[in-house]
């Protein structure tokens, strides 16, 4: 498989794992990731409260704030904060506006008017898990009725920014035992409220509660159970409430059910269109099955000089046009053949002479060299460095065109086969795309009813594959050629495990070194034609104006000497780069959240970091 379809199935499993942590949205630089509030009730009516709020800080921040809504209570009191951080908990010291600055440490501060009171605690963090703790007093909370007392109480307000994760509220009464206790939440629908009369004890919780948006309770219970509440109301109240939540509930579960049919309905139809989808994708693929290929035995290593010159190999072994390297070894080529000569100037620089006219057909990439950047049969190598922006947008121009010529060569010979490449490619992508459509579409969908979907999706994807695989862009004659390609460069990597006196002539090394260039091997191959044959030897085997390109004339150091970097940088310097909830509970027992509101105080509360 292609290097590029391994990316796109690797870009695959990344879009899973990101849909998969979907919801686990993290914005900025903290997140919240779980909020605890213990809440007891005192006989008096007030609430004392102990809130918990643990963030996950992501960078660097200097501490957090929060904002306490008290309108519609009579007041705050026995204010506390404490940051637990490492298993230790700390306390922290109240100090004046003023003596506090970003940097600060240990120290809180409060501000605020008739409506809030505004914490601000200051501890600089970087990339730390931190839970700050507050304390106080909420006097008034509670309102004795005649019939019932009542908490009606938005527990958290719609002021937090970020959402909140794994929250769980705990309201105790002073007493057990409360056969009459009664309680009902608002907020999103998927959360859960628990009841428990024998415990005295109601349990709110949810997973994730999106910014901006309250959480409320509203419970009931009888009036001895805060005896000493100075707030009293001569009147009945509990018909109403339970009047009141009834509807709430009764809008909750009808909008649960909405949800649920909507949702049903939705997952029908993505099952019906991914059985759909994949079955005509099959369909599809059997139409483009395309000639038969036979399998053949791949040679491990090939002796044998491929049939095509190096530029033309390359381009058949990538299913993709030449590259740079491809015609420095081009030139070799053409110099191995006498067409053109090579010769070596001082300060890295190289003369090319044209030796033969066929090097100098009008409109080719060499004629514009030969031609234009230089005087008509020779150039130098420096003609091509730094170039102007003309000059620089012709060889652009001029190279393109002999790669595409290249790349023509083995798709007249009838090697490649590009409709079932693209058919192969097609393929792959349609899959892809049903892939992300499934799962988006699973988010808005029932999973046990999609999952035969999801199965039938999955076990095409073996179907693609051995389609793809069978369609990678080569006929039957193109494979054999690009095999026999393959195991002759496959024999030049492995090139020290041969005794090279064994492989024929020696002359024919002039012939083979284009090639160990063009496949990024020469530098192999040239050391081990330095361990198996002479000085003597390979100056006579390889002729005088190209022995020098690849080994120093300075005795027994055959180096191999630069000109193809130093051609290939030449050249790139002149080209341009390019979750399900339950039903709500209308007699105030365990059960979901209703939505709307009751009307609770504390709506505006809310908090951050800074």
């Amino acid at each position: 498989m292609k290097k590029r379809n391994w990316l796109l199935l690797l870009g695959l499993s990344f879009l899973l794992t990101f849909i998969g942590g979907f919801q686990q949205v993290f914005a900025g630089e903290f997140n919240i990731k779980k909020y605890d509030v213990n809440v007891n009730i005192t006989q008096d009516g007030n609430l004392d409260v102990t809130q918990r709020v643990t963030y996950r800080f992501k960078g660097e921040n200097n501490g957090v704030f929060y904002d306490l809504d008290r309108r519609g209570l009579t007041g705050v009191k026995n204010i506390a904060v404490e940051v637990e951080q490492d298993g230790k908990v700390y306390p922290w010291t109240y100090t004046k506006i003023g003596t506090a600055s970003n940097g600060s440490n240990g120290v809180y501060t409060l501000t605020g008017d008739d409506d809030y009171i505004k914490f601000k605690v200051y501890h600089p963090v970087r990339k730390q898990t931190v839970t700050f703790i507050y304390h106080y007093t909420l006097l008034g909370g509670i309102t004795n009725y005649k019939d019932t007392a009542e908490l009606n109480w938005k527990v958290i307000g719609s002021k937090w920014n970020k959402p909140l994760h794994n929250v769980k509220i705990v309201i105790n009464l002073p007493q057990k035992n409360v056969p009459d206790l009664q309680s009902w939440a608002h907020g999103p629908l998927n959360g859960y409220v628990k009841v428990e009369p024998k415990e005295g004890r109601v349990t709110l919780s949810i997973d994730h509660l999106p910014a901006y948006t309250f959480l409320e309770t509203h419970t009931i219970f009888p009036t001895s159970v805060t005896p000493g509440n100075p707030i009293v109301k001569d009147q009945n109240r509990k018909a109403a409430i339970q009047k009141q939540e009834a509807e709430l509930v009764k809008q909750a579960n009808e909008k649960r059910e909405r949800i649920a049919r909507r949702q049903k309905i939705t997952s029908y139809i993505v099952l019906a269109a991914l059985v759909i989808n994949n079955i005509a994708l099959i369909i599809w693929m059997r139409k483009n099955r395309g000639p038969k290929i036979k399998k053949f035995p791949k040679p491990e290593h090939s002796f044998d000089i491929p049939n095509y010159p190096p530029e033309v190999c390359s381009s058949i072994l990538s299913y993709s046009e030449p590259g740079k390297r491809d015609f420095t070894a081009y030139l070799l080529y053409l110099a191995a053949q006498k067409k053109i000569k090579i010769t070596e100037l001082p300060d890295d620089d190289y003369l090319f002479t044209a030796l033969n006219n066929s090097v100098l057909q009008r409109k080719t990439f060499l004629y514009y060299l030969f031609t234009k950047v230089g005087n008509g049969t020779e150039f130098k190598l420096s003609d091509i460095q730094d170039p102007s922006s003309d000059l620089q947008a012709d060889l652009a121009r001029y190279y393109h065109k002999w790669q595409k010529r290249v790349h023509q060569v083995p798709k007249k010979a009838n090697l490649f086969d590009s409709k079932g490449k693209e058919n192969g490619t097609k393929a792959l992508y349609w899959w892809f795309a049903t892939v992300v459509a499934m799962f988006i579409a699973t988010m808005f969908s029932e999973f046990d009813i999609v999952f035969i979907g999801h199965v039938f999706t999955f076990i095409t994807f073996f179907l693609v594959i051995r389609f793809h695989r069978r369609h990678l862009g080569y006929t039957q004659k193109g494979l054999e050629e690009k095999a026999q390609i393959s195991a002759f460069r496959k024999m030049l990597k492995d090139i020290g495990r041969f005794d090279l006196k064994e492989f024929g002539e020696i002359i024919l090394w002039e012939d083979i070194m284009p090639y160990a260039v063009s496949f990024g091997c020469a530098e192999k191959v040239v050391k081990a034609l330095q361990m198996n044959f002479s000085d003597a030897e390979l100056n006579s085997a390889f002729s005088n104006c190209y022995y020098p390109l690849y080994f120093s004339n300075t005795g027994t150091s055959l180096a191999m000497l630069s000109f193809a970097d130093t051609f290939n940088s030449a050249l790139a310097s002149a080209l341009p780069v390019s979750s399900s909830s339950s039903s709500s509970s209308s007699s105030g027992g365990s059960g979901g959240f209703s939505g709307g509101s009751s009307g609770g105080f504390g709506g505006g509360s809310g908090g951050g970091a800074f």
